[in-house]
């Protein structure tokens, strides 16, 4: 699964159903673009998190930066050892983000360009807190938006990526959408919403729900991928260069 060009692979997430894998309500993406690695949050339980690396086949000394979505504990506890003991180059976080300095860390505000077609999202505001989401902007063709938890909404978050990108179209999204506390009529202005703007597919994780996910299959039966957990989990992975291939039982 790892020998494509470019693909993404769920080193942590809610669930799994492979025996060698750890679960636990933390998330982490290890994200392989061209030439090189990126972990998109750092999960919650260092020693766990690490475990699932070998198991994967993934080396952590051949990432080249981590980013961080937003300062939740089950994104970023695990973050302080991770970095004294790999020492990744890099660490680029949302401009609020506390729960470490660190020399290598870069605040981002404004939308970033970190690798050419690589984009982060400016630091978007919820709650008096912020969260950042990535970007990968495929020329002339599609771009790819990578979401954890989209807590400043993913019509807010899409809109933003289709600014920073020149309105390209969404070919698709891995998104954790947190709408366990949304209403039906809330989730629904998601739906319509995605139809609107012809979304190619959607793969929903950790804090997406089950209500949530149900009423997305429900309205988006030929976009909607998931696994049998109806989620997205860990070992499950999704090569999207040279072609898109679904990893996902």
């Amino acid at each position: 699964m790892q020998n494509n060009n470019s693909s993404i692979t769920i080193v942590a997430e809610n669930t799994c159903l492979m025996n060698n894998i750890l679960a636990q309500h933390w998330v982490s993406f290890w994200i392989k673009y061209y030439w090189k690695n990126y972990l998109f949050d750092c999960a919650q339980i260092f020693e766990w998190l690490e475990y699932n690396f070998k198991e994967l086949n993934l080396n952590p000394e051949k990432l080249d930066w981590i980013i961080i979505s937003h300062d939740h504990y089950d994104h970023v506890h695990a973050l302080p050892k991770f970095i004294e003991k790999y020492k990744t180059k890099k660490i680029y976080v949302p401009k609020d983000f506390k729960s470490l300095e660190n020399k290598n860390i870069i605040k981002v505000d404004n939308y970033w360009e970190i690798e050419k077609w690589f984009f982060l999202t400016w630091s978007m505001d919820w709650w008096n807190a912020k969260e950042q989401s990535a970007i990968l902007d495929f020329g002339k063709k599609w771009i790819m938006i990578i979401v954890w938890c989209s807590h400043p909404g993913i019509i807010n978050i899409v809109e933003n990526a289709i600014k920073i990108t020149w309105n390209k179209k969404i070919m698709w999204i891995i998104w954790w959408l947190h709408l366990v506390e949304s209403s039906y009529e809330e989730i629904m202005n998601i739906v319509e919403y995605l139809k609107k703007i012809d979304i190619s597919f959607i793969i929903p994780g950790h804090c997406t729900w089950n209500d949530a996910v149900n009423i997305l299959r429900k309205e988006l039966p030929e976009k909607i991928k998931t696994s049998l957990m109806w989620s997205i989990w860990a070992w499950n992975s999704v090569e999207f260069m040279p072609e898109i291939k679904f990893h996902i039982d």
